[in-house]
């Protein structure tokens, strides 16, 4: 078996390995790379391309088995249609699919099966339009809630909740019975508040409405969460014995949690008896799914105005006291050392989140989420090494998006904008319904001001799916190219909604306060991008300028330093700082020499550095090299056909320094360079013209610089 068989197989078995643990993301990820590697000919016909990915010659057929033996008398069946299985290709690119459907871009699911005629496949593709166009009121939709109507309305409320999970589960319709769904909640929330002693969103509802006597008692009496707590009967059984998980919850004023019907699914026996097949791992990730939703409602509740909350996972302590204890005995799998390192770096213990991660990775390294939590502990912007590891890699993933989406970020962070352009126009058209990574193609639009593209790229994001932080983040980048940064912030904090740890979005909302002068509420937003990720340099880099505004040099050199550290080869942050060592409160222009010459070895593309190089070399009395730098950047404005005052500047500087060396011949070339323009440099140009003609003729010069004082 060659590598990339072996790969293949491989990537297959993580993908149903991570889809069992609900890991739909780094189970998305292994499906890409799975289609990403490319078939060998001579065993698969030229239809199997790049540019046809989803076409197939194979047909799903429906056969019976036969039966040879005889029925038992009186009794008549028909026997089961079984499904032929697809080949491998086919069956990867389903998989593929299957993995965009878990989350949730029915879009791009639909792309991947556009081509394929397999009945399972026309299927989910449908499906997936049907999701992705919205729930409509159509025959069918009334139909099936008619027909499941009766059967829900024989079961008691836990069961009818148990059973519209299963069939959403079974990916069925999902269809549910609000009136059942809203009864639940509303019990949910009379017990807690009920039970809870003082929390705010309690309080506020007291002194709005007022408390007559005990509220929690008449207010439960007879409803679902009291009947658990008297033991009272269903279906001929206690609700007890039916639900002990459930009941434990409802008696136990500790184990509390608002995600119960999540534990009473996982951890009851009901969940046996619907035929799921969880491992203790998958059971430990939704415990701590639980807590994550839970600890989402009380940031809901609690959050400030930027989103700030002390919201925590109450499930914490629990789970690291599990799982410490399952990796002490050796007895936990990768993913729960996976969970384990989630879990301890939640609470702070990095070095020894670290550690756990490494040993997951090592021994399952196809779970792509713990690489990902790995690879924020250290970020080492090797951007040149990256690029020639993912041009190896692409010898074995020839057709990977993934990989064309790092190179283009590697070429992003070296500020190749034509090479990033061309990668993400590429990646568009093979993946039209992609959203993920193409923030930061806004980002180049955005930079290199092209407005009809980045108008038409938010337009296109809006229709795919306008509720993702990628999709908001490229809508305000949209408007705040067009200037409307009150709009752009709006939808920068969209953005936050969606996402709360989205770092872009914060840095960019960053950059729009800082537009619009408000740079404490600038300061707020930089700062919590600093806390997500201290190694995003942006936003160490949007302190520094908050601060320089505020005319606080100090706290800005500060921040100029960390963000150079972090990005020494971005020649716009050794600029930045440099203009704060020129400030006038600092002053420290050798330092600021030091700091420009770091930038011109840094390709300044714009320009700043040779010219501000020339004019600190003028004032510190050092012609040589302001002469130096002068004509460096005079070459440099004429390989680039650029015109303006710098030019004349420095023609100026040049024309004067040659004469003053007594070097005619190339000041007049200067100076006659100078008599093409109209202002005052052309008077001056002829009076060094005079000058040295007068000096070159033997008489004295009458220039006033020579006269005596």
């Amino acid at each position: 078996m060659s590598s990339k068989d072996s790969c293949r197989n491989e990537l297959r078995f993580a993908i149903r390995q991570l889809s069992d643990r609900c890991l739909y993301s780094a189970a998305k990820w292994a499906a890409e790379q799975l289609v990403g590697i490319e078939q060998d000919p001579a065993k698969f016909t030229p239809s199997h391309t790049r540019f046809q990915r989803g076409s197939s010659s194979i047909r799903r057929r429906f056969r019976t088995n036969e039966i040879a033996s005889t029925p038992t008398a009186g009794v008549s069946y028909v026997s089961t249609p079984v499904l032929e299985e697809d080949e491998a290709v086919d069956g990867d690119f389903y998989l593929l699919a299957k993995s965009y459907f878990d989350c949730r871009e029915y879009r791009r699911t639909a792309h991947v099966l556009r081509d394929q005629t397999g009945k399972k496949a026309v299927f989910l593709r449908c499906y997936a339009l049907y999701l992705g166009l919205g729930w409509g009121k159509g025959k069918f939709q009334v139909q099936f809630h008619v027909t499941e109507k009766r059967k829900r309305c024989q079961m008691n409320p836990i069961s009818q909740l148990v059973y519209g999970l299963q069939t959403q589960e079974k990916r069925g319709l999902g269809l549910r019975n609000l009136s059942v769904l809203n009864s639940a909640f509303l019990d949910k929330w009379v017990w807690r508040f009920a039970s809870e002693r003082e929390p705010p969103w309690k309080q506020v509802i007291i002194g709005k409405f007022g408390k007559k006597g005990d509220v929690g008692a008449p207010v439960c009496k007879g409803r679902l969460w009291c009947r658990i707590k008297e033991g009272n009967k269903c279906d001929n059984s206690p609700l007890r014995a039916s639900f002990p998980f459930l009941y434990a919850i409802a008696s136990s004023k500790d184990l509390w949690s608002g995600s119960w019907v999540i534990h009473a699914l996982a951890l009851t026996a009901d969940l046996r008896n619907l035929g799921v097949k969880l491992t203790e791992s998958s059971l430990l990730i939704i415990y701590h799914q639980a807590g994550e939703k839970r600890k989402e409602e009380e940031m809901i509740e609690l959050e400030g105005p930027l989103g700030k909350s002390d919201a925590v996972n109450h499930e914490l302590v629990s789970l690291e006291r599990e799982l410490s204890t399952l990796r002490k005995n050796g007895t936990v799998d990768p993913f729960g050392l996976y969970l384990y390192g989630l879990v301890l770096k939640e609470k702070g213990s990095e070095n020894l989140a670290r550690t756990v991660l490494v040993e997951s990775v090592n021994s399952y390294p196809w779970n792509w989420n713990a690489w990902t939590e790995l690879h924020a502990y250290q970020e080492l912007r090797m951007h040149n090494e990256s690029l020639g590891k993912y041009e190896y890699l692409q010898g074995t993933f020839s057709f990977s998006n993934y990989i064309q989406a790092q190179i283009a970020k590697a070429q992003y962070s070296l500020r190749e904008f034509e090479q990033v352009e061309i990668i993400f126009d590429e990646l568009l058209r093979n993946d039209p319904y992609r959203v993920e990574d193409m923030d930061m193609y806004s980002n180049v639009l955005y930079a290199k001001e092209c407005f009809s593209a980045l108008s038409y790229l938010a337009h296109r994001v809006f229709l795919t799916d306008k509720y993702r932080p990628e999709s908001c983040c490229i809508i305000g980048n949209y408007y705040s190219l067009k200037g409307q940064h009150e709009k752009s912030v709006v939808y920068f904090r969209r953005a936050l909604k969606l996402n709360k740890n989205y770092l872009s979005a914060w840095t960019l909302m960053g950059h729009e306060y800082v537009e619009m002068k408000n740079t404490p509420a600038a300061v707020d937003a930089y700062r919590r991008a600093v806390d997500i990720n201290p190694c995003d340099y942006r936003a160490w880099y949007g302190l520094g300028q908050a601060y320089e505004m505020m005319f606080m040099p100090y706290y800005a050199l500060h921040y100029f330093r960390k963000s150079v550290f972090l990005q020494p080869n971005d020649s716009r942050l050794w600029i930045a700082m440099a203009q704060c060592y020129e400030t006038d409160q600092l002053q420290m222009l050798e330092d600021a020499i030091k700091c420009y010459k770091r930038a011109a070895n840094c390709n300044d593309t714009e320009a700043i550095a040779l010219h501000q190089l020339a004019k600190l070399s003028k004032e510190l009395k050092r012609s040589e090299e302001a002469a130096f730098y002068y004509k460096k950047d005079l070459e440099r404005m004429e390989a680039e056909e650029r015109e303006g005052p710098n030019m004349v500047e420095a023609l100026l500087f040049l024309a004067t320094y040659y004469k003053s060396q007594k070097r005619f011949e190339e000041a007049e070339i200067y100076c006659t360079r100078l008599l093409d323009y109209t202002g005052p440099e052309k008077e001056t140009a002829k009076s060094l013209l005079r000058g040295m003609r007068k000096a070159q003729s033997g008489f004295p010069s009458m220039d006033i610089e020579h006269l005596p004082p």
